[in-house]
């Protein structure tokens, strides 16, 4: 599951890219709990499948660990 699938949320492509690149970068500094926020705070829940990709983060979060490898 991926960030990107977000991008199609935004009224305009671009921000949507934007979006993803910033948190596939926190993601990079192993900030994980920061991107499940985001996702939270960008779905209010209601959008379709945003409570799958934060269940994804949860779950995985000790996999995230990316600043460590």
């Amino acid at each position: 599951m991926q960030v990107n699938t977000y991008i199609n949320l935004f009224t305009y492509k671009q921000v949507g890219k934007i979006w993803a690149n910033e948190q596939e970068t926190l993601l990079k500094e192993s900030k994980v709990e920061e991107v499940i926020l985001n996702i939270k705070a960008l779905t209010n829940y209601k959008v379709k499948g945003g409570q799958k990709l934060i269940t994804h983060f949860e779950n995985n979060k000790h996999r995230m660990d990316y600043k460590a490898y």
